[in-house]
């Protein structure tokens, strides 16, 4: 028999601090699964908005909370802290 992996979801707050929730979600088997997603998510949203004429500096942010309600993760992102990232560097 399987285990039934949680389920989580990535809520995204715009610059404008609206928040569009995630009633999906996607199971993960893993925190750094959830993390990887997180990333990969950030960096679409925001080629899609600067595509769109959005500024790529203003702070936007993905929420992730998980089956019980909890946030268990909170990415802000925008164009300078994503480039870094895809180079490897840290803090």
């Amino acid at each position: 028999m399987f285990a039934r992996m949680p389920r989580y979801y990535f809520h995204y707050r715009d610059p404008q601090e609206h928040l569009t929730e995630d009633w999906v979600g996607s199971p993960h088997a893993t925190f750094e699964s959830v993390q990887r997603e997180a990333e990969l998510l950030a960096k679409e949203i925001l080629s899609e908005e600067v595509e769109q004429g959005c500024s790529p500096s203003l702070p936007r942010c993905l929420e992730v909370e998980d089956e019980a309600g909890e946030i268990v993760l909170f990415l802000p992102f925008w164009a300078n802290v994503l480039a870094g990232a895809e180079q490897g560097v840290s803090d």
